[in-house]
């Protein structure tokens, strides 16, 4: 017997996490989601943690995951000052 893995709906799915992390994520630093979308894709975390690592992060409560969004993204963009 063959598995076949509905695309469609996996990706659905990521989607509908990504968007939940990052209103989550937004509430918890109190700025708007857009803002907080923008800043994730600026330092490369939306692909590397919002989406990379969806397998870890859908399993997590959502103030676990808006907690984790929030401290990742302060220090990347910290990091990123740091190195101009």
């Amino acid at each position: 017997m063959e598995n076949h893995v509905d695309t469609g709906t996996h990706t659905d799915a990521r989607i509908t996490f990504a968007v939940a992390a990052v209103e989550a994520g937004a509430r918890s630093m109190g700025i708007p989601a857009t803002e907080m979308y923008r800043r994730l894709c600026d330092v490369g975390l939306m692909s590397s943690l919002v989406f990379g690592c969806y397998d870890v992060m859908h399993t997590l409560s959502v103030r676990c995951v808006a907690d984790d969004l929030a401290e990742a993204l302060t220090r990347w963009e910290a990091k990123q000052r740091k190195e101009q």
